[in-house]
């Protein structure tokens, strides 16, 4: 299960990135999930994506916009939202990325920083 564990984490990582690459004012945030899901799609996971790319930041945990492929929702300068993808395999292994990011006037800036090499954290 380790090398399981740590392929996922390393699709993960590479959906957050497709992810954050499509970041900028006026996108529409089901481009930003979308490109996250052809990623884990390419690799042979989409039906172990179990919910959104991300959602907003704020005084709630959870609020708008939701990075979905389900939302109409733009991405403007000054939101702040989480990025992380996930994949689950129910039973076996799962793994999701998280970054918080801001959108900014001509793109967007992670305000997060962590290591980005997967780490094994199955218990044995």
């Amino acid at each position: 299960m380790p090398q399981k564990t740590g392929e996922l984490a390393r699709i993960a990582i590479e959906a957050q990135q497709a992810a954050i690459e499509k970041m900028e004012p006026g996108m529409p945030v089901e481009a930003v999930d979308g490109a996250a899901r052809d990623v884990i799609a390419e690799h042979g996971y989409a039906k172990n994506i179990a919910h959104s790319c991300g959602h907003g930041v704020g005084l709630e945990v959870h609020e708008a916009p939701r990075l979905s492929i389900k939302s109409d929702a733009k991405l403007v300068p000054g939101m702040v939202v989480t990025v992380e993808p996930g994949i689950y395999i129910e039973g076996e292994a799962g793994a999701r990325v998280e970054d918080v990011v801001a959108v900014t006037g001509d793109g967007c800036e992670v305000l997060s920083s962590l290591e980005r090499e997967p780490v094994d954290t199955t218990v044995r």
